[in-house]
């Protein structure tokens, strides 16, 4: 086996490690979320009213400070992120739920199976 030959062999195998690896992290990943995810859900409602809230209020403030140099700017930036992340967040506040939901179920069923 030449040079060439051995690099790829190390190539391959650290490849291979490496997504043993990602598979172990995403695996845990999952494990963690599904245990978890009623307080996922908890936490996720609650930043999307706060980021709600603020996007509300920064749209609010927008006309009375469009005029002003970068803060017009930087109220519009905020109403704009703001509303980004209520929207992210009840997205997973809604798969969150639908997890805990299935993974109640799935328990239930185990119970009396």
């Amino acid at each position: 086996m030449g040079f060439f030959g051995r690099l790829a062999h190390k190539v391959s195998a650290g490849a291979s490690r490496l997504g043993h690896k990602v598979s172990h992290g995403v695996r845990a990943g999952v494990k963690y979320g599904v245990d978890h995810a009623g307080q996922i859900a908890s936490v996720s409602g609650k930043i999307a009213k706060v980021a709600n809230v603020i996007s509300k209020g920064a749209t609010m403030a927008l006309p009375f400070t469009a005029e002003i140099p970068f803060v017009g700017e930087a109220v519009a930036g905020t109403a704009a992120l703001a509303r980004g992340v209520g929207l992210v967040a009840g997205g997973v506040n809604k798969i969150a739920k639908g997890v805990d939901r299935a993974n109640k179920a799935v328990k239930l069923v185990k119970k009396y199976s």
